[in-house]
């Protein structure tokens, strides 16, 4: 299974995927009613044998006309409320953070994330045309895209004050080809994530 993707807020695709403890991001700018869809949403996980459950990120415009409630919808509810699982960040475009930071929605996410944790703000360029990421903000990705995500831990590549160049180049071609060969291994849930990801 791919580490995570991003999918339209449809159900039953949602429930398909997150049953695989997959994470999973979800734009929801087209949604009239963002917290309900959230909610519907955050019913889906499941604990697995470990007690982990899938992460969830939802992304909504910082401009949406139920921005506020989107913003405030995590800060009193209970431990257990579906909303604790998720991930929750405003999109601001980098030539509109200046009328972001003068904004009423402005003050009331860093209000809130700083009682709770959450709105986070993702930052996009203005040429980036996905509004969605994976749940922990490391890809913007769009729907049907997914991920598949690896580490190199850099450090050990610095012995005192020399980089070995070399070695690091050889290792990042050998996660490269280790992580395609990871790719080939996926079952996707749909053709599109198939093709999306094998292009």
């Amino acid at each position: 299974m791919p580490n995570c993707t991003v999918l339209e807020p449809d159900l039953a695709l949602a429930k398909r995927v997150i049953r695989h403890t997959t994470g999973v991001g979800f734009n929801l700018n087209e949604e009239r009613d963002p917290v309900s869809t959230m909610k519907r949403l955050g019913e889906l996980p499941e604990a697995d044998a470990t007690g982990r459950k899938p992460g969830i990120m939802i992304t909504l415009d910082w401009k949406h006309a139920r921005i506020i409630d989107f913003i405030r919808c995590k800060h009193t509810i209970e431990q257990e409320h579906p909303l604790q699982n998720m991930n929750i960040s405003l999109l601001v475009r980098r030539d509109e953070y200046q009328a972001f930071a003068g904004s009423d929605v402005f003050v009331e996410a860093t209000r809130l994330a700083h009682a709770c944790g959450d709105p986070g703000i993702l930052l996009k360029r203005c040429d980036e045309t996905a509004n969605a990421t994976s749940p922990c903000g490391e890809l913007w990705l769009h729907p049907n895209e997914v991920c598949n995500l690896g580490n190199i831990n850099v450090s050990h590549f610095l012995i005192g004050k020399k980089w070995l160049a070399k070695e690091f180049e050889a290792c990042v071609l050998n996660c490269l080809v280790f992580l395609d060969a990871v790719r080939s291994r996926f079952i996707y849930f749909n053709d599109e994530m198939r093709r999306v990801s094998e292009r």
